[in-house]
C-alpha cells in the first residue's frame, strides 16, 4: 500500500482593520495577508478525479488520486490587499492545490484593483472570479470543506471561473436586508488537471439576498467555451470527418471542441446560526457540444449542527442529465460513420454521466480557528458510464457495469486564522 500525505496552509495576518473601510487615514497605506491550510490524508476504492457535487469545477473535489488506497489532497492559499485611499485598494490571490501528481495544479490566481467611488459601488479591474458573490477572503474555503468556515464570510460559492475583466458590483440596503448585484464581463484562459478549457466572451450576472442568518443567491453566465486535449480533438476531428462525408456540415461543426456555447444557472440557499449550518445548490446547464449532454442539472443539500465542539453534518447530491447522448446525429451509413459513432457514444459515456454522492461527516473545532475532520463520500453512477470520475488526461476508458460505486475516506486537519 502507498502512503502519500496532503498539505495545506492559510496564514491571515492584517496591520489594519478595515470594517467598512469607512476609517481608512488618506495617506496611510494599509495591508492584509490572509491565508489557509489543511492536512488531508484520502483514501478511495478507485483512481482519478472525483467531482462529489457540482460538475466543472474545482471547488468540489479532491485533488487528483492517481491510484487506489491512500493519497494526498494539498491547497495552499493566500491573499495579499493593499489600500492607499479610501477609494482605491489592489488585491492578490494565489491558491495551490497538490493531489499524487509530481507537477502542482495551480487553481486560482487572482489580482486586480478595485475602485470604489462609494460605499455601494465597487468596480474590479484585473483578473477576478465571474460568478461569485462573497467577499474575496472566502475564496480560501473549498466546498467540499465547507463546514471549516472563513471568517466574515457571508456569501458561499456558486460556479466559478477566472475573469480578465471588469466587474462591477452595486449594494443596495432594503430595510433590515442587503441585496448584492454583480455584473461581469471579460475573457479567461483556465486550466483543469484533465483538460485546459478556454473560456473567452465571458458575460454574466449575480444576485445574492441577505436577511440575518438567511442567505439566497442566483447566478446566470454564458460563454464560449473550448477544449483542448489530443485524444479529444483526434476522436471529435474522426466525426467531423463522418458528418461532412454526409454532407452534414451543422452536425461536424457541433463537434468542434474548440468553441461552442455554455449557459449556466445556478442558485443557493445558506442559513448559518450559533447552532445550524445549512446550504444548498441547483446548478445547471445548457451546451452545443454533441459529446455532452444538451442539458444537465446538479443539486445539494448538506447541513451540520453543533454540540459543542463537534458538529456531525451529512450531504447529498445528485447530477441529471436531459437528453440521449448516444444519439451522435450520424446516419451509420459507411464503415467511417460506424466508427465515429462509436468513438462519440464512448465520448459521451466517459466525459459525463448521472451521478449521486451521499456524504458522512463530523468536524472536531480546535483553539486558533483550526478544526480536524473526517469525511465519508459514496458516489454512485449510471450503469456502464463513467460518471463525474475523471481519469487521466485524455483517457476515454469507460467505468464497467458491476462497478459504478466509489468511496472516498477523507482525513483533514484544516485551519483559518
Amino acid at each position: 500500500m502507498k502512503k502519500r500525505t496532503t498539505t495545506l496552509l492559510m496564514i491571515t495576518l492584517s496591520s489594519s482593520t478595515w470594517a467598512g473601510e469607512v476609517d481608512h487615514d488618506p495617506g496611510r497605506f494599509e495591508w492584509t495577508l490572509n491565508g489557509y491550510y489543511s492536512i488531508s490524508a484520502i483514501r478511495t476504492n478507485r483512481e482519478g478525479e472525483f467531482y462529489r457535487y457540482i460538475p466543472y469545477g474545482d471547488q468540489d473535489r479532491p485533488a487528483k488520486q492517481r491510484a487506489v488506497d491512500w493519497g494526498p489532497d494539498s491547497k495552499f492559499g493566500l491573499m495579499l490587499g493593499g489600500r492607499w485611499s479610501p477609494e482605491w485598494a489592489a488585491k492578490a490571490q494565489w491558491l495551490l492545490r497538490r493531489g499524487a501528481s509530481k507537477e502542482p495544479a495551480i487553481r486560482t490566481r487572482l489580482a486586480f484593483i478595485e475602485y470604489k467611488p462609494r460605499m455601494d459601488w465597487s468596480i474590479k479591474v484585473g483578473r477576478t472570479v465571474q460568478g461569485l458573490l462573497m467577499l474575496e477572503e472566502a475564496m480560501f474555503t473549498d466546498y467540499a470543506n465547507l463546514m471549516v468556515r472563513v471568517p466574515h464570510e457571508p456569501y458561499a460559492y456558486v460556479p466559478k471561473s477566472e475573469l480578465d475583466g471588469l466587474m462591477l458590483q452595486h449594494d443596495v440596503a432594503l430595510g433590515d436586508a442587503l441585496l448584492k448585484v454583480q455584473l461581469t464581463a471579460g475573457q479567461s484562459d483556465y486550466y483543469s488537471v484533465n483538460l485546459k478549457r478556454t473560456l473567452r466572451n465571458c458575460v454574466g450576472i449575480s444576485l445574492a439576498l441577505n436577511q440575518g442568518n438567511a442567505t439566497g443567491r442566483v447566478a446566470l453566465r454564458t460563454t464560449k467555451l473550448g477544449l483542448y486535449d489530443p485524444i479529444l480533438a483526434d476522436s471529435t476531428e474522426l466525426i467531423r470527418v463522418a458528418a461532412r462525408a454526409e454532407g452534414n456540415e451543422t452536425l461536424a461543426g457541433e463537434y468542434n471542441e474548440k468553441s461552442f456555447r455554455l449557459d449556466q444557472l445556478a442558485l443557493g440557499f445558506e442559513w448559518l446560526d450559533s447552532r445550524w449550518t445549512i446550504r444548498s445548490e441547483i446548478f445547471a446547464f445548457h451546451g452545443d457540444f454533441r459529446p455532452l449532454p444538451k442539458r444537465s442539472v446538479s443539486g445539494s443539500v448538506m447541513a451540520g449542527y453543533r454540540i459543542g465542539k463537534w458538529t456531525p453534518y451529512v450531504g447529498y447530491g445528485e447530477i441529471r442529465e436531459y437528453g440521449d447522448k448516444t444519439d451522435t446525429g450520424l446516419r451509420r451509413a459507411t464503415p467511417l460513420s460506424q466508427d465515429a459513432a462509436t468513438v462519440a457514444e464512448l465520448l459521451a459515456r466517459s466525459i459525463a454521466g448521472e451521478q449521486r454522492t451521499l456524504s458522512l461527516g463530523v468536524r472536531y473545532d480546535l483553539p486558533n480557528q483550526m478544526a480536524i475532520k473526517f469525511q465519508w463520500d459514496r458516489l454512485s453512477r449510471r450503469g456502464g458510464e463513467q460518471g463525474y470520475l475523471l481519469t487521466e488526461p485524455g483517457a476515454l476508458s469507460v467505468a464497467p457495469p458491476d462497478n459504478n460505486h466509489t468511496h472516498i475516506w477523507t482525513l483533514s486537519l484544516q485551519g483559518v486564522f
